[in-house]
């Protein structure tokens, strides 16, 4: 299973110093990031697990097609957003801030127009078009164009930020909405139900936007201002438009087997399937934090040299690095784990169960996907990554449609989707390596992780079938625990592949290590100051 990656030149001490200097410093934002993000996962589903007995399924359901239309209106601004992130990351790379600046500026003024004319737009045809649309369907386009404008300001204010690798106020402003979604969210969810969800959503978008405001008035690359430039909107649109509808053509990917189920089974269906969908989102948020921190750097890296090689170590070392340490460790956890939080807190929710265990083998493979696109991306050929991205929606379309023609239920629905995506992945990072001309072996390092990924499945199959569940929720909250422990114990080779390979155990001993030595020497100064 073991993978050996040839080098393209022999490293000097220099390039190795570097190399390490940059894997820290991605460590270190990766990890910040990560943390903040699961801090505000993890209060997002237990939130949402909360909310979900208020809504009950129905509610869920309508509430999941709100957010899918969401999704879909976001994609309004033409590339404008897309666009700009990369080129303002680009240049940023080639020493050009000023007009990186501009960039910027100009993302704010063009998008913040067209948002207000999508809103007006959406709520007039949510209004006329009553009587067209079932309730649940006008009840999705009317809310989504009153949320818009201030839900387009978050995104291309996040866009901003990310371009400049501010990932600590982006990490900070997570755990504050946190705190409002398990304050306030639930509150106004508990008194009004799919109106309060609504409400909440609104109010934390706003808050968001006034806490940005405040904290980087005075920050010329991340503030609030507004211009508007023709040249500057032609280029980011030229770059951004493929970028956008790879967007579209994403959101449909991970979106099109919920469409499926709702169009063929109804709301109650999608609430017992959008359940996994959900859980198996708060695992896709590690390679997904990751990848937000990748992308910047990416386009920097290509900024200073134009060289596709030296971006092999930006796919090949994250890939691997997801594949044999930190997908194991939060998909055996998911899997162990949240099944009794569900018997525990959705016992309504049960029928969602297995399809939510199905899913998580998919998760696995779409995760792997974000680096390769990113490379694509980088080196301008979108149009490339678009159709991959056609290739993985039809594969997810064509599967979905032919468990539900055959009569599988939702776990059919769920395998149909993991084996898709497992395809998609596959064929897209062989494409990757081959047209980058990278000295790597595709088919010997696709085996590796295939073989690693089977471990993983049979190390989780084994031990959930050797291992009952208990009788009472005590014993069967001790078993999961007891489950999730063997099964890193058995994905042990796992991580020691993962830490041969890219090294990515120590960078993140060595990188809490230094935080937990930081928070010591903070706590003995403080003592000698109150002596």
């Amino acid at each position: 299973m073991a993978l050996k990656l040839e080098m393209e030149h022999p490293p000097t001490e220099e390039s190795n110093q570097l190399s390490g200097n940059m894997s820290g410093e991605i460590v270190r934002d990766a990890s910040y990031f990560t943390v903040c993000t699961y801090i505000y996962q993890v209060a997002a589903l237990a939130v949402g697990m909360v909310t979900r007995r208020f809504l009950g399924p129905e509610g869920a359901g309508t509430w999941s097609l709100f957010m899918m239309v969401l999704s879909y209106s976001a994609l309004q601004h033409f590339g404008i957003i897309d666009g700009s992130e990369r080129q303002i990351a680009y240049y940023r790379g080639r020493g050009k801030h000023d007009y990186a600046l501009n960039i910027k500026n100009n993302m704010f003024g063009v998008v913040g127009i067209i948002s207000i004319v999508s809103a007006l737009a959406i709520i007039i045809t949510a209004l006329v078009a009553k009587s067209i649309f079932a309730d649940h369907i006008s009840w999705a386009l009317f809310h989504t164009g009153l949320i818009i404008p201030a839900f387009m300001a978050v995104n291309y204010a996040t866009v901003a930020m990310r371009a400049t690798k501010r990932f600590k106020l982006l990490g900070g402003s997570l755990v504050a909405v946190a705190g409002l979604n398990a304050t306030v969210g639930i509150y106004l969810v508990w008194r009004w139900q799919l109106e309060g969800m609504f409400a909440s959503f609104l109010m934390i978008n706003l808050a968001n936007l006034l806490l940005w405001y405040f904290l980087t008035r005075h920050d010329d690359s991340i503030s609030f201002k507004f211009s508007l430039s023709k040249s500057i909107s032609r280029e980011v649109f030229k770059v951004g438009l493929p970028i956008t509808v790879l967007g579209l053509i994403w959101t449909l990917l991970r979106t099109v087997d919920s469409l499926v189920v709702v169009s063929s089974s109804g709301t109650e269906a999608l609430g017992f399937y959008a359940l996994g969908v959900t859980i198996n989102g708060f695992i896709f948020q590690s390679p997904n934090a990751l990848s937000i921190v990748m992308f910047p750097r990416f386009q920097e890296k290509f900024g200073q040299s134009s060289d596709i090689m030296e971006l092999k170590d930006y796919v090949v070392k994250p890939t691997t690095a997801l594949a044999f340490f930190v997908l194991p460790l939060l998909i055996g956890s998911a899997y162990f784990l949240a099944p009794v939080l569900i018997e525990l807190v959705l016992p309504k929710f049960v029928p969602g169960i297995i399809p939510l265990k199905i899913l998580l083998g998919g998760t696995f493979w779409i995760s792997m996907v974000l680096m390769p696109f990113h490379l694509l991306i980088t080196i301008n050929r979108q149009v490339t990554a678009i159709y991959f991205g056609l290739i993985g929606a039809a594969l997810s379309f064509g599967g979905s449609i032919l468990a539900v023609r055959l009569g599988w239920g939702l776990s059919g629905v769920a395998s149909m989707v993991a084996l898709s995506y497992m395809i998609f992945f596959l064929w897209l990072f062989s494409y990757v390596v081959r047209s980058s001309k990278w000295k790597v072996k595709p088919i010997k390092y696709l085996a590796g992780i295939i073989l690693g990924y089977f471990w993983m499945v049979m190390a989780a199959l084994g031990i959930d079938n050797l291992i009952t569940s208990g009788a009472n929720i005590t014993t069967q909250i001790a078993l999961a625990v007891l489950k999730t422990f063997l099964f890193i114990i058995l994905c042990a080779p796992l991580f020691v592949i993962a830490e041969r390979r890219t090294s990515v155990v120590s960078r993140c001993r060595q990188h809490f290590g230094e935080i937990i030595s930081k928070a010591r020497g903070r706590h003995k100064t403080d003592g000698r100051k109150i002596d």
